[in-house]
């Protein structure tokens, strides 16, 4: 059997999945792991700057029946967590993958956007009724959340209790928002 794109139309759901992210992910490490000429000056800057994701973005996948690349999806993506904003400076790509390979840096990070001064508002005044952290923590919340009303960025570790935010080390909570339920 030889393969063609038309040998992955026929197959099933399930296998379509494993075989475009075992792609994906070959693909990644070609991108990540390619060799580096010794002769070559490593670029300063940060990590996002060294990594060329250009050959990753224009890999197509499918989304709600249609298909497109895997940088439109992963734009539209994080139009759902961020909204319209850019988080970092980084790309939409970028920052997607981010998010999934290291979602614990994103845990304390404003990235999760709420529309809309009605909403937000109503966040803000339940998250200072809740806070019965110590002076520091609760200067800190007040701190936040003027920045949560002008920018409507806020961090998952914003929207839980005093005591979960004194716990850095708490363990996964379960299904409620708040760990210490």
């Amino acid at each position: 059997m030889t393969f063609s794109w038309n040998t992955i139309s026929v197959l099933a759901p399930a296998a379509r999945t494993v075989l475009v992210s075992a792609l994906l992910i070959v693909s990644a490490l070609g991108v990540a792991v390619a060799p580096a000429r010794a002769d070559e000056p490593k670029p300063a800057g940060s990590f996002m700057e060294q990594v060329d994701l250009r050959p990753l973005g224009t890999i197509a996948v499918q989304n709600d029946g249609r298909i497109k690349s895997f940088s439109s999806f992963a734009h539209e993506m994080m139009g759902f967590v961020s909204g319209p904003r850019d988080i970092g400076g980084q790309q939409p790509l970028f920052t997607y993958l981010d998010m999934l390979f290291r979602p614990d840096g994103y845990r304390d990070a404003d990235v999760i956007f709420v529309k809309g001064g009605g909403p937000r508002k109503r966040i803000i005044e339940a998250l200072l009724a809740a806070n019965t952290g110590t002076p520091e923590q609760q200067a800190e919340l007040v701190r936040r959340m003027k920045a949560f009303e002008e920018s409507g960025l806020i961090s998952e570790r914003s929207t839980c209790c005093a005591r979960c935010a004194r716990t850095s080390s708490a363990p996964q909570r379960p299904s409620t928002l708040c760990r210490a339920r």
